[in-house]
């Protein structure tokens, strides 16, 4: 099925964007758009006799230092050439395809005054059977992806010179790869954060703690749930129902009255994590869907606001970090208390068995090591931002960078994940006194995988 980008695409959707397999479409009046602003522009140019910011000026401080605007093929081609310095590891391919696409509808909005020719070369870009190596840093996350971008559409301008005195700043002047990047994060997080519930109720149940505890009448009492987190409550009762059918009878632990907070309430921190997640989502699919330049071309002249300003990404992944930290600071408590014999009601300690050295205590000190590592990754984006180029920038969202931390942080929250799960399923075998089966013995783990 064709996917139909528009405003109202959805962030599944939006993951899909990236697949080079995926078959994906505009408003059919897109190119009509891109034509009539690229007339606009020219109609602006010959007529208002208004300095055009990229047109009539250097870049960013050096706006002061006019341009004969008959230059403008060579100093758009300059401008490329200046920003294709960027380094570091290469962007996955799929952030770099949706990125491209992005600002396919993006430019099909009509207020960048892209030449059409250009317009469509960057739709077969898009669909190019092999992309540009993007390097991922060189982003201020303040005027536009500048850099990654610039790589990013190099190809185009290999092949074309510029047609148009805006085809490469109205390309590069954009958020389309910070929020192509945010697309990928949010769909990882919010599917571990899956992952991450089923293993909570695993330690739960090896910790023999009895059904009341996670009784769906007692949390419904008094509350009003979000539809986010009234569909994390149904997937919680279809596992511990499925849970509990796999328990043997007589195998719960001791009646304990109140279970500590990591256990008892972690459904309050999961459901205020699920609406913290929605709402970033929400803003992660605005900004991938919204218009981002500067100056933008209206009927009535060139406006320069500085659309291209990204706080929105910036908070989204704020609040994608916190739900990180959160996650594993979780299950690093749950894990302690499921390999501590003062806590975990009878299992035996580290969960070790009669084989020497197939127990868990090495797997807890990772986990508490990867902990450690992704606190430090956890400054707020607003401290990340400082002064820069001249103090033409003087206050900037810092997203890529804070977004880069956050894709770092969720990767190490993924193998938390893996010891949480694997420890909490060898708990719920040993509170029933089976054998465990040859992927949960210590020796399996580095093949160990979640679900």
């Amino acid at each position: 099925m064709q996917l139909h980008l528009d405003h109202q695409t959805g962030l599944a959707d939006l993951y899909r964007l990236g697949e080079s397999a995926t078959s994906w479409s505009l408003d059919t009046a897109a190119t009509q758009r891109v034509q009539v602003a690229w007339q606009r522009l020219m109609q602006h140019l010959e007529t208002d006799g208004a300095a055009i910011y990229g047109l009539h000026t250097h870049f960013g401080h050096n706006l002061s230092t006019r341009v004969p605007i008959q230059d403008w093929q060579t100093h758009q081609e300059a401008l490329l050439r200046y920003l294709c310095v960027g380094i570091g590891p290469s962007l996955p391919e799929r952030v770099v395809r949706r990125a491209l696409r992005l600002q396919c509808h993006k430019m099909g909005l009509g207020y960048s005054g892209l030449h059409p020719l250009t317009f469509q070369k960057l739709l077969e870009l898009a669909d190019a059977p092999n992309l540009p190596a993007v390097p991922s840093l060189g982003s201020l996350g303040a005027s536009g992806d500048l850099i990654p971008m610039a790589h990013a559409v190099q190809p185009i301008f290999e092949e074309l010179k510029p047609q148009g005195p805006r085809d490469v700043l109205a390309l590069i002047n954009t958020n389309a790869m910070m929020a192509s990047l945010a697309v990928d994060i949010w769909h990882d997080l919010t599917a571990l954060q899956t992952k991450v519930t089923y293993g909570w109720l695993l330690h739960a149940e090896g910790l023999g703690w009895k059904k009341q505890g996670f009784g769906h009448a007692g949390w419904q009492a008094g509350n009003q749930f979000s539809p986010a987190q009234r569909r994390w409550f149904d997937n919680v009762q279809a596992w511990q129902t499925a849970l509990q059918n796999q328990r043997d009878a007589g195998t719960e632990g001791p009646a304990v009255l109140q279970e500590r907070y990591s256990i008892r309430c972690a459904p309050q921190i999961f459901l205020d994590i699920e609406d913290n997640l929605q709402f970033a989502g929400e803003k992660i699919q605005r900004e991938a869907l919204k218009l981002a330049d500067n100056p933008v071309v209206l009927e009535e002249g060139v406006w320069h606001g500085g659309l291209f300003y990204t706080a929105a990404l910036a908070s989204a992944a704020e609040l994608m970090q916190n739900a990180i930290v959160r996650l594993a600071d979780l299950m690093d408590r749950q894990i302690l208390l499921t390999v501590t014999p003062e806590t975990n009601h009878g299992l035996p300690e580290n969960l070790s068995t009669a084989e020497p050295g197939n127990h868990v205590k090495g797997l807890h000190q990772l986990t508490s090591a990867i902990l450690q590592k992704i606190k430090g990754m956890s400054l707020p984006a607003c401290l990340l931002s400082f002064s820069c180029e001249s103090n033409n920038q003087d206050v900037v969202p810092a997203s890529m960078s804070s977004l880069q931390l956050v894709k770092e942080s969720c990767d190490l929250l993924q193998e938390v994940a893996r010891i949480h799960r694997f420890i909490g399923e060898r708990a719920f075998r040993q509170r029933q006194g089976q054998p465990l089966p040859p992927e949960l013995n210590l020796s399996q783990f580095s093949n160990f995988r979640l679900d």
